[in-house]
């Protein structure tokens, strides 16, 4: 039966506290600054030998209240959803400073660090997540659905459905008959309940790829029942790292399409939109899913702006840093100005961004039948400049070429629409 989610935001309150267990978070995080391959140097403060333990009993307890509430928010509204992100990033840090600079020949090190990269995955530090799991992390002591875990959270699609098809194809029921047929193979019943457990998580993780590159809801749903049966098995079986692994890649399946372009994109009969779109939008996020890594998902700072995005009546305003995700949203203004028949100007600052700019836009967009092209560098304008301005379907100018088009024709920017 399920606990009270309102008792357990209260004991999750607690224990975020940054006082919680004698300030245990914090004296990890010290340890953690000076401590190398497990060893403290010499003259460092003195550290309890139970430290380690202590954190990874306080990191998985947190992280295991925090996924109950998370689960309890989905039948909530959602101005009443308990605030996780917090909870998750404690669980996060105090499994990350149990072990992350101690012995590397831990044999669980690399389980912990993909849990805890998990866990900064569902705070919102994707980057934190990601800066986990360096290539060297996957060469760790991983299991199977382990090291599939770790290549979710990379967006390493390629290598997860490489691994996904090497699993079934060297686990199919005949190998499993005969090893179990093989007398002088030690591999019994247990072993192959343990086998068909994570073969079952491979195949729930297959039809969650399949089903969030296509944008087929009823897949991803049988993909997260799939999950759901291997989570529950686990709990019978007494599986726990399967249970962890298999738990945390439902939570991050289900952020997946949630913020997933086929979600977000508005699509299907709508007297709003054009009747170019869907065709637009469908070639749009296959061209974006094909890359390396695949572009499959929005940033958690991506998605109220990217709802916008399609509406040409709405004044759209992006405030956000360096590599953010700005580009992202003006290409489905711009993709949204391609469906109305409509051109797109694109004005930078600076000559040297105008060209990065045309770059990324010609990558995404002249594979869907646009004309992409620039029109900066010296004062004034030519006649090839003026004519690139208004044939082009999307131009990427400076203020300053931009100004003196207008100035010869005032008229230059009568079909743009963005």
């Amino acid at each position: 039966m399920a606990r009270d989610p309102e008792a357990i935001n209260r004991i999750l309150a607690d224990l975020v506290r940054p006082e919680a267990r004698g300030r245990l978070l914090a004296r990890g995080l010290a340890r953690g600054m000076v401590w190398k391959d497990g060893v403290v140097p010499e003259g460092a403060p003195d550290f309890s030998p139970s430290l380690t333990p202590d954190l990874l009993d306080f990191g998985y307890g947190v992280l295991a209240l925090a996924l109950e509430l998370r689960d309890a928010n989905r039948d909530r509204a959602a101005s009443r959803q308990f605030a996780t992100d917090e909870a998750f990033r404690v669980a996060a840090e105090a499994i990350e400073s149990a072990v992350r600079r101690g012995d590397p020949n831990h044999g669980d090190q690399g389980r912990h660090l993909v849990v805890s990269a998990a866990a900064f995955h569902l705070a919102g530090y994707a980057a934190r997540s990601f800066s986990l799991l360096p290539l060297p992390t996957l060469d760790k002591n991983l299991a199977s659905h382990e090291r599939a875990l770790a290549l979710l959270l990379r967006r390493d699609l390629t290598s997860l459905r490489a691994r996904i098809v090497r699993w079934h194809s060297e686990h199919n029921d005949e190998t499993v008959s005969r090893r179990l047929l093989d007398e002088n193979d030690e591999f019994g019943p247990e072993d192959a309940a343990v086998l068909a457990l994570v073969t079952s998580y491979h195949r729930g993780l297959g039809l969650a790829d399949t089903a969030l590159t296509a944008g087929d809801r009823e897949l991803f749903d049988a993909a997260s029942r799939v999950i759901e049966s291997v989570i529950s098995a686990a709990t019978r079986i007494g599986n726990i790292p399967m249970w962890w692994v298999a738990t945390l890649t439902l939570h991050l399946l289900r952020d997946l399409w949630h913020q997933s372009l086929h979600v977000i994109l508005p699509s299907g009969p709508n007297p709003e939109l054009p009747g170019r779109w869907d065709d637009l939008r469908r070639d749009f996020i296959a061209r974006l899913g094909a890359r390396q890594p695949p572009h499959i998902d929005l940033w958690p700072s991506q998605i109220t702006a990217a709802r916008r995005a399609t509406d040409p009546s709405d004044d759209l305003v992006i405030a956000l840093p360096t590599s953010a995700g700005k580009t992202r949203i003006a290409e489905l203004c711009i993709l949204r100005t391609l469906a109305d028949r409509k051109r797109t100007v694109y004005v930078t600052p600076l000559r040297a961004l105008s060209a990065q700019i045309e770059r990324v836009l010609a990558r995404t967009f002249v594979p869907l039948g646009a004309t992409v092209t620039s029109l900066y560098g010296a004062s004034g304008v030519t006649l090839v400049d003026s004519k690139t301005l208004i044939s082009a379907d999307i131009v990427v100018a400076t203020p300053e070429k931009l100004d003196f088009a207008l100035r010869q024709d005032a008229g230059v920017l009568d079909d743009v629409g963005l």
